[in-house]
């Protein structure tokens, strides 16, 4: 290079100089902070500690027998870890008449406190599994080889969950209670002790079930709100039917699943609107036939099954035009729902009794002859059968409280045409029946008031009525036994039987059917 372009690349730089000297570019600082660990020291198993880096004598025991040399070697602490086993900073020779115990040194005449093991239960006490071992010229009494005695740690309980030893849990009998109830009458605190649990209850949750609705009539009523019910289903003017301020109608609440208040009927009608034709003019009245599974025969097609031949005649009645519908569905006594079913017929049909005692409360419990008598008292009617036996006027006389008396027949009943008159059984064409059809039985009316007997006199009454408050029972003495029809019951035929042309059949059960038609709509 000639000194030409030396001087040259002078100039450049202190040109590019002058241009940037302004300018300050400082570089970007930043702080880095290291995090060192210090080394850590060592910890014989004498508790002596020794500092990393440092080397030591150590000592393979801490004693030995009289007559025995310590064994030791250099060894050196590296970060909390010892380059060898012999673990003791000091050793010592015993006498020639001390013992040894677990590396310890024990004078002859000295005693130490032994156990036979190292750990415990948690409830145990160490001092169960102790001895003392004394030391006689190096000879050790006893047996027990450990030095040191610790419980161990209590174990925890499980439920849902961990509980801690020495805490408590709330727990349940059930996980729901009913709305009305609270949670805490069916709770109790499990207390954990050592992985056992106090008590029994198993659930860890509990909340109030949602209230229960009620039926009336077939309808819902929801909780907490109420329906208007009647006293009497026919009163005599329509001011009667209205409001909640008369002595026939009341509003009845539901509260979680049950109504308050008693009245039975859902409706209330006028007698001058319903009763032409004493209440069975273009009225269609729904017959509830006692349907009990077995109660006196094999069921439909069965023609020893009165009930099954009882429905096929009202049936037979109904395919030929007149208006009754079929009802089949109280079929127990021990129903929850009989006093609502009750109320959704025109009346009660209740067959006679062969397979079942009206005694049994299993089978007619005590609410069930409740429910009946307020049924009737109120204005209801039961049309009923019988047979042979006195169980028909038992289940009777389990309602009412009554005293009649199942009597065999001494005769024909004829008709009581005072007694008949102004009803249907004075427009039927027997005016008597025969005692000797099937298994017939008359009753005798004791001192039952309100007795009108239809066919028969009072101790021998084949056809009966009786008034019980505003309500009603027709008997009729007879057990259909063989009178049914070949119709349609529920989807079975059933079966023609050879006595169902006879008058008790032909005549009086429709004239039963119309009359209590009527008396149950307050016509008569």
């Amino acid at each position: 290079m000639n000194l030409r372009h030396i001087l040259l690349f002078a100039v450049l730089v202190l040109s590019l100089f002058s241009l940037f000297g302004s300018c300050s570019i400082e570089p970007e600082q930043y702080e880095i902070e290291a995090t060192r660990r210090e080394p850590s020291n060592c910890t014989l198993s004498d508790g002596i500690k020794i500092e990393h880096g440092v080397q030591f004598v150590g000592y393979k025991d801490s004693a030995v027998p009289s007559g025995q040399t310590c064994s030791s070697k250099i060894q050196t602490c590296k970060d909390g870890k010892i380059s060898g086993d012999y673990l003791y900073s000091s050793c010592n020779v015993a006498a020639s008449n001390a013992c040894i115990f677990n590396g310890k040194i024990v004078e002859s005449g000295d005693s130490v406190i032994a156990y036979s093991n190292d750990t415990i239960d948690y409830s145990g006490q160490c001092s169960t599994i102790a001895e003392p071992r004394l030391c006689t010229d190096g000879t050790l009494s006893g047996s027990f080889t450990h030095s040191t005695c610790t419980p161990k740690s209590p174990n925890d309980c499980y439920l849902d969950g961990v509980v801690l030893n020495g805490e408590s849990i709330i727990a349940y009998d059930n996980n729901s209670v009913p709305y009305s109830s609270v949670c805490s009458s069916i709770s109790e605190a499990r207390t954990c002790s050592n992985g056992t649990l106090s008590g029994s209850y198993t659930h860890t949750t509990c909340a109030p079930q949602d209230p229960l609705n009620c039926t009336f009539h077939g309808e819902t009523v929801s909780h907490g709100n109420s329906v208007v019910a009647y006293l009497y289903k026919t009163v005599e003017s329509v001011d009667q039917c209205s409001g909640f301020s008369n002595e026939n109608d009341e509003a009845r609440v539901c509260n979680n699943g049950t109504l308050s208040g008693s009245f039975p009927f859902a409706t209330c009608n006028v007698k001058s609107s319903v009763c032409s034709d004493n209440g069975t003019d273009n009225i269609t009245t729904s017959v509830g036939v006692f349907s009990y599974p077995g109660l006196n025969g094999g069921g439909v097609g069965d023609l020893s099954d009165e009930n099954a031949n009882l429905a096929s005649i009202i049936q037979k009645l109904i395919n030929d035009g007149e208006d009754y519908t079929l009802d089949t569905s109280i079929t127990s006594f021990t129903d929850p729902d009989l006093e609502t079913k009750l109320a959704n017929v025109g009346f009660f049909f209740m067959t006679d009794m062969e397979n079942q005692d009206p005694s049994n409360t299993s089978f007619f419990p005590v609410t069930a002859r409740s429910i009946l008598n307020n049924y009737v008292n109120l204005g209801g009617v039961i049309m009923m059968t019988g047979t042979y036996g006195s169980r028909d006027v038992d289940f009777l006389n389990l309602i009412f409280d009554w005293d009649l008396v199942s009597v065999i027949p001494a005769g024909a009943a004829s008709r009581n045409d005072a007694n008949a008159a102004g009803t249907p059984f004075a427009d039927v064409a027997s005016t008597s029946l025969p005692p000797s059809l099937s298994a017939t039985e008359f009753i005798s009316k004791g001192s039952v008031d309100n007795f009108t007997t239809m066919y028969g006199t009072d101790s021998q009454a084949a056809i009966a009525v009786i008034r019980h408050g505003s309500g009603y029972v027709i008997y009729l003495g007879y057990d259909y036994f063989n009178t049914g029809y070949a119709v349609d019951l529920n989807g079975t035929t059933h079966a023609n039987g050879a006595e169902n042309s006879h008058p008790w059949v032909t005549e009086m059960i429709p004239a039963g059917l119309e009359y209590s038609t009527g008396l149950a709509s307050g016509c008569y």
